[in-house]
């Protein structure tokens, strides 16, 4: 779970759903040219600059909820090892 969690904070986003928008680079690097210039002239850039800060915000709140889960897995999986650990020195006593 630790590992699995860290992976999915850690790892870079690149997909993008369909709609074109000129602040987001995975946006940007499924549509053509062509695409790009007309969308730029009529696209209000205001709402695509929000739509973006948007998308960030909530890319942003999956990876901290993620790497928060990485974390607690972790300190459990020390905890156990350490716990494990001072059993068997007991035992071994």
């Amino acid at each position: 779970a630790a590992l699995l969690n860290l992976v999915k904070a850690i790892s870079p986003r690149t997909d993008t759903d369909a709609t074109l928008n000129r602040f987001a680079w995975p946006s940007l690097a499924t549509h053509a040219n062509d695409e790009i210039r007309q969308h730029v002239r009529t696209a209000d850039p205001v709402t695509e600059i929000w739509d973006q800060v948007r998308f960030l915000s909530v890319l942003a709140r999956k990876k901290f909820a993620a790497l928060r889960a990485a974390i607690f897995a972790f300190a459990v999986y020390v905890s156990a090892s350490v716990a494990t650990l001072v059993v068997a020195i007991i035992q071994g006593l």
